[in-house]
């Protein structure tokens, strides 16, 4: 299985490790990343639960963000 690499400012970087080491990485129109941490990407599924599933604007969301969107876990394997 081939893995994606992201770089990451180390700036960014120390505020990520904060959050834990698995991560939900999406984008809503595929021209940038959004990270979210763990909790916070529950948290935010919890309130989409809440909503009809015939809601338009979440179904453009989780059509969007499920297919950019995966699973995490930061190796922490850096590369020059």
């Amino acid at each position: 299985m081939r893995r994606a690499r992201l770089k990451i400012p180390a700036a960014f970087l120390e505020k990520l490790k904060e959050h834990g080491e698995r991560f939900y990485v999406t984008s809503e129109e595929g021209d940038h990343a959004r990270i979210y941490p763990m909790k916070f990407w529950g948290e935010i599924e919890e309130k989409l639960a809440k909503v009809s599933s015939y809601n338009k604007a979440k179904q453009k969301f989780l059509t969007r963000t499920n297919y950019y969107g995966q699973v995490v876990e930061m190796t922490g394997r850096a590369e020059s």
